[in-house]
């Protein structure tokens, strides 16, 4: 069914048919009477609404075949009253058209609060506005079960879930055809729980032909999410055709997983319904979107896959950076079988995501302007008649036909002779600083005939940095930074007639390399306005941080060493947040940072801090996700550090995995702590010093660390030095002279942990998911074996403790007891700036001695 066809159906609804009797409503007539009005009909007659609006008091039921028809969806609205669905729909022949159906509410769970539709045609539409506020949401503006929805517009629908579930606020559909409708800004709000597709949420039926566009707050599939995980599958098959999903987000969430992915479509199905029902897309464009973990297409499981085929997936974001295959417009949490692969062909994922499948198309999709929102190709895109033959795929969004046989990848067909005489403007540049060229070609498309054409560019920043060039490919060196826009004049170069004028999208910035700051600057801003591949020098001195400060650049921010180089929390709850995959921040002091609860004063993910100290950090709160003053997450890295003084006294519960609390740091999500020394931190809860592992979050590994004089006085204490939870790995770390005065062992030893048995634990509890294998080569305190191949407890010889000297002696039982790890290259060192290899061995914690010992003989 192609979009003619369907746009046909529509109309077809709205007029009259011979055999059919019209009822005129108006607002002068007692609403109160419209439902027994419709009642009164046949199949096949209208009901005839005016223009104005219509607050029944009840829910307006449609089943016996009756069409309600509005004078025209801009001036004839349905409001009703109190708290109630709008409309109740079924039967095949009952239709309602050309009218607003607005303020359906429901407090309590349900299916369809501007209408439940389990058959019929909705025609000319607009459905907005519709709320509701449930434990589980399906469908805030249409529930549908069956019937044909088209030329409708679905938008701003609101659904709050307090519980765990909201599906599909503006279409939750699980059979029927959604065509040739707009799916827009619809909002899915869930303080804790999943949410499927804010814009649509599919367990079966057709989409096509549609624009699903502006919707936020899912966790999965912003745009549209097919399926459910885990118990719901498909109802029925799936198809998603010819549509443009532009400019979704998903909710804010830093972790980049399944469970926050596709800001575009998520394809959330394990697996089929009884009858093995599957999930086709094809011929749709997802650009621009937004997510956590791969803004375009995710996909969980392959199985539920029909077919992925030309599809235009590009320029869509990640806002949590990993280096996992595909992003950030692509992301599959299995990959697919090689007869899946089968069905993944001819797809173009643009911005260097790598392909799914056979016969990818590489290349540009080149929009005609992003910066627009006009996705229709232009001249030089890689995706022009690079699609599947397919006797299905006659015409593209725009209802245009398919006209040489060869479909484009994507919702969009380009046709040279419907274009205008333009240019298609490519420039690019040899880096992002001062110093880069700046390379500019165009590419002509239905010019003139006969006539040659001369190409005149201008770059300037505005102000007196402006640089000027000629030809079809040319370039300039930028030497000063700033914000250059690039402008292109055409001229007749016989008449010198102007022919064209034209711009760049966006401006190119260029940024110095290197900048300098002072403690009178305004720290945070600077480190905000930092660019990838920058690096700010900070003079000695205290930085105040008076709000939280994001560091999300893969930018270097380098200190005048630590304790030299203070950056100071002046506010309660502000926090620094590194949060890119090349952020460094060296040769600090972090110092002060106050939570009360929901945030963390450091924050350290995919990023790397080092030889540095973070140190008066504070955790004073009661509420859940209260976690520890440093958190080391996805793949971070904290080395050559110093971590002490910190406090945890938060009162939430447990400090076991559920929580994952510390009074120093945590360690999870595949991130290292590593040549640290963690020292004189305080908690007077069940929180331990270090929690390394998560249920959560994933495995984190601690090594080569000294763990020393922390205290917890709590009544109830899980653990003092470390927990080790969920997949975490402790080695070459040294944890010794912790103390707790209040723990007993009938507090801690349950479930199968093993703790030390005694009234001072020293160093941790294993929590769930611990192995034998999780901690070796470690000094512990304790009768019990800390790990395997540990070191002599009884000979940690430290040099002077009471001076805070925490390198080891010469006879040392810690002294080259350590294993050696892949990064101890020879250029690797230790906290205090040796050889972390010495004599080709490793100590245990943070200090590798650098004392030979030697034999003496003595010859009498």
């Amino acid at each position: 069914m192609n979009r003619q066809t369907l746009v046909s159906l529509a109309a077809t609804l709205a007029a009259s048919a011979s055999f059919a009797v019209d009822v005129a409503f108006t607002t002068a007539d007692n609403i109160a009477t419209l439902q027994g009005v419709i009642e009164s009909c046949s199949e096949g007659d209208r009901v005839l609404l005016d223009d104005g609006l219509y607050e029944p008091d009840y829910t307006i039921y449609l089943t016996n075949g009756v069409t309600l028809v509005g004078s025209g969806a801009a001036n004839c609205v349905i409001r009703p009253t109190g708290s109630r669905r709008v409309i109740y729909m079924d039967g095949a022949a009952s239709g309602l058209s050309n009218l607003t159906v607005t303020g359906g509410k429901l407090a309590s769970a349900g299916i369809g609060v501007g209408i439940f539709m389990a058959d019929g045609t909705i025609a000319g539409c607009i459905v907005s506005n519709n709320t509701v506020a449930a434990s589980a949401i399906h469908g805030g503006g249409i529930g549908m079960f069956g019937g044909l929805v088209t030329n409708t517009v679905v938008t701003r629908n609101t659904g709050t879930s307090a519980g765990r579930d909201s599906h599909g606020t503006g279409v939750f559909m699980t059979n029927g055809v959604v065509a040739c409708s707009s799916i827009t800004e619809n909002k899915a709000v869930s303080p804790h729980g999943s949410i499927y597709g804010s814009g649509m949420h599919v367990w079966g039926g057709t989409v096509t032909h549609c624009v699903v566009t502006g919707n936020s707050g899912a966790s999965v599939g912003g745009g549209i999410c097919i399926g459910r995980y885990g118990y719901n599958f498909l109802d029925n098959d799936v198809l998603i055709d010819r549509c443009l999903v532009a400019n979704n987000t998903n909710r804010t969430n830093t972790s980049a997983s399944w469970t926050t992915m596709g800001g575009g479509i998520g394809v959330f199905a394990q697996r089929g319904g009884a009858n093995g029902e599957t999930a086709i897309i094809r011929h749709t464009t997802i650009v621009g979107n937004e997510a956590p973990c791969a803004g375009g297409l995710g996909v969980v499981s392959f199985t539920t896959i029909g077919g992925i085929e030309s599809c235009l997936v590009a320029d869509n974001r990640q806002t949590v950076e990993t280096d996992s295959a595909g992003k950030p417009n692509v992301f599959y949490s299995n990959a697919p079988s090689s007869a899946k692969k089968a069905l993944i062909k001819n797809n173009l994922f643009g911005n260097g995501s790598a392909g799914w499948g056979a016969d990818d198309i590489t290349g540009d999709a080149a929009f005609k302007s992003l910066a627009k929102g006009d996705y229709h190709l232009s001249a030089t895109s890689d995706a022009i008649d690079a699609g599947l033959v397919s006797a299905n795929v006659t015409d593209d969004l725009d209802g245009y036909p398919v006209t040489d046989g060869k479909p484009d990848i994507g919702c969009y067909e380009f046709d040279l002779s419907r274009e205008p005489f333009s240019c298609v403007l490519s420039c690019a540049a040899s880096s992002h600083f001062e110093g880069a060229t700046l390379f500019l070609s165009t590419t002509p498309v239905n010019a003139p005939e006969g006539v040659t054409l001369r190409y005149a560019w201008t770059v300037t920043d505005g102000g007196t940095n402006t640089l000027t060039t000629s030809g079809a490919e040319s370039s300039v060196s930028i030497l000063v930074a700033g914000a250059y826009t690039v402008s292109l004049e055409v001229y007749n170069d016989v008449s010198g007639d102007l022919l064209l004028s034209m711009a760049a999208e966006a401006p190119y910035v260029f940024y110095a390399e290197t900048i300098h700051a002072s403690p009178a600057d305004d720290l945070p801003a600077i480190i905000e306005a930092l660019a990838d591949g920058q690096t700010l020098v900070l003079e000695a001195g205290n930085y105040l941080i008076g709000r939280t400060t994001t560091l999300s650049a893969g930018a270097r921010i380098v200190g005048a060493g630590r304790d030299a180089t203070v950056l100071e929390f002046t506010a309660r709850n502000a926090c620094l947040d590194v949060l890119h995959l090349r952020a460094v921040i060296e040769g600090v002091t972090i110092r002060g940072g106050y939570s009360t609860g929901g945030t963390t004063p450091v924050q350290v993910e995919y990023a790397t801090i080092r030889d540095s100290r973070i140190t008066a950090c504070t955790m004073d709160g009661t509420a859940s996700g209260v976690v520890s003053p440093l958190r080391i997450l996805n793949n971070g890295l904290v080395e050559r550090c110093i971590l002490d003084h910190n406090t945890n006294t938060t009162s939430k519960g447990s400090c076991a995995w559920t929580y994952g609390r510390a009074s120093a740091v945590e360690v999870c999500g595949g991130a290292t702590l590593r040549n640290c020394l963690v020292h004189h931190n305080y908690s007077d809860n069940s929180c331990a010093t270090i929690k390394v592992g998560s249920n959560h979050y994933g495995g984190g590994t601690v090594e080569n660390c000294t763990v020393v004089d922390n205290l917890n006085d709590g009544a109830t204490v899980e653990a003092v030095a470390l927990m080790i939870a969920n997949n975490g790995y402790v080695r070459n770390t040294i944890v010794a002279r912790n103390s707790s005065p209040n723990w007993t062992s009938a507090t801690t030893e349950t479930s199968g942990d093993y703790s030390p048995v005694g009234s001072a634990p020293s160093w941790a509890v294993r929590d769930s998911g611990w192995t034998s294998l999780a901690s070796y080569n470690c000094f512990g305190e304790s009768p019990q074996t800390f790990g395997t191949a540990c070191a002599d407890g009884a000979s940690v010889l430290f040099r002077d403790p009471a001076a805070g000297d925490w390198r080891i002696r010469v006879g040392s039982s810690c002294r080259d007891a350590g294993l050696l790890q892949p990064w101890m290259t020879s250029a690797a060192i230790d906290l205090g700036g040796n050889a972390r290899v010495f004599h080709d061995a490793v100590d245990l914690g943070c200090y590798e001695s650098q004392v030979l010992t030697r034999s003496l003989i003595l010859v009498r």
